[in-house]
């Protein structure tokens, strides 16, 4: 068979979701590599699992040192992303400036021209807008487009996803029929450079070996008054109930989170609701859309979305407004817009009002 991509690099985590990409375009008639890359010290273990998928395959298999750029890029924003008092998305990061930035980079070098990964999304070409469309997964439990908003069109120009029309059982039963190795590897854990996904002691040791210190302060109502002590500002999320220590003998969540006099703010699940949503650092996959255009708009990865309408997009960002109040909408999450089952594109989130 002919090659349809000439040669393609497969990022390869020795995972299921990897392994059966790199087997789904084996089996179409593509030139192959695999390129694994290393985060931090701890997922050394990816190059030893990625190379014996590789071997089985029969395709040469790379492993790309990208610790440095990672801590710099990604895990140095992570940390700076909650002294600030918002909630980061480090996957949406890592995806544009790591795996699609760094990865593919050395993966050229290397002599590739595509990249191919496990996410559950789709890619399609649109002759009418001369754009290439971020499309929804197949499997809508697994769907990851949202995670991939970021990417540019070079960069989604030169992107496989064989998994995209695929669920996840299919994909399992794929590995179990090719006798892949990982068919039976569990899922990956939620913030892969986070231990037993700890974030606050992770958060801890990082801001303590930085010279710093996370330090108790105030916790108030929604009058201002004084109604107990948190244990560090970065440790708490908007919408959180769980771990405040406040008996106030009605539920409670932080409300607001001010890293300047650190304090957090609590209320009632009712002043946690609101409509509009402004969103900086966008990014447009299709053609701009236009003020008024009514999108699916999401405000976190597992968030089913809900109806808005585009009140305005400038170059600052954009302004949304949902039909119906929304709850906990997170300053440093990513706000995701789409059309049907089409990523218009996205922003971070600044601010809700």
């Amino acid at each position: 068979m002919k090659n349809k991509y000439a040669t393609v690099a497969v990022a390869m985590s020795g995972g299921i979701d990897s392994s059966v990409a790199a087997s789904r375009l084996l089996a179409e008639g593509n030139s192959l590599i695999g390129v694994t890359m290393i985060q931090t010290d701890a997922h050394k273990h990816l190059a030893k699992e990625a190379g014996e998928v590789c071997a089985k395959l029969g395709i040469s298999h790379h492993v790309i040192d990208l610790r440095k750029q990672f801590h710099k890029i990604v895990i140095e924003y992570f940390i700076a992303e909650y002294m600030r008092g918002r909630t980061p998305n480090p996957c949406v990061l890592c995806n544009v400036e790591i795996k699609w930035g760094q990865l593919f980079s050395a993966a050229r070098s290397l002599g590739a021209h595509s990249l191919a990964t496990g996410h559950y999304a789709r890619i399609q070409y649109d002759d009418s807008m001369d754009r290439y469309l971020l499309r929804r997964g197949q499997d809508a439990l697994k769907d990851q487009s949202y995670a991939l908003w970021r990417l540019d069109q070079d960069q989604l120009a030169h992107t496989i996803l064989p998994l995209g029309e695929l669920t996840k059982l299919q994909v399992r039963k794929l590995a179990q029929e090719s006798n892949l190795t990982s068919a039976n590897k569990s899922e990956s854990q939620e913030i892969c450079f986070i231990p037993d996904d700890d974030y606050k002691a992770y958060l801890s040791e990082a801001v303590e070996q930085s010279g710093r210190a996370i330090t108790p302060g105030k916790i108030l109502d929604q009058k201002g008054k004084i109604v107990g002590e948190h244990k560090g500002y970065p440790f708490y999320t908007i919408g959180q109930r769980k771990g405040l220590g406040i008996a106030m003998g009605y539920p409670v969540y932080v409300t607001h989170i001010d890293p300047h006099q650190n304090i957090i703010v609590i209320g009632e699940r009712k002043d946690l609701y609101a409509r509009q949503v402004m969103a900086g650092q966008t990014n447009w996959i299709s053609n701009i859309p236009e003020q008024n255009t009514r999108v699916h708009a999401h405000i976190r990865y597992n968030d089913a979305g809900a109806p808005a309408t585009i009140q305005e997009i400038t170059p600052q960002g954009v302004k949304i407004i949902f039909n119906e109040p929304r709850t906990a909408i997170t300053p440093g999450q990513s706000l995701v817009l789409y059309n049907d089952d089409v990523v218009l594109g996205g922003g971070i989130i600044q601010k809700q009002f």
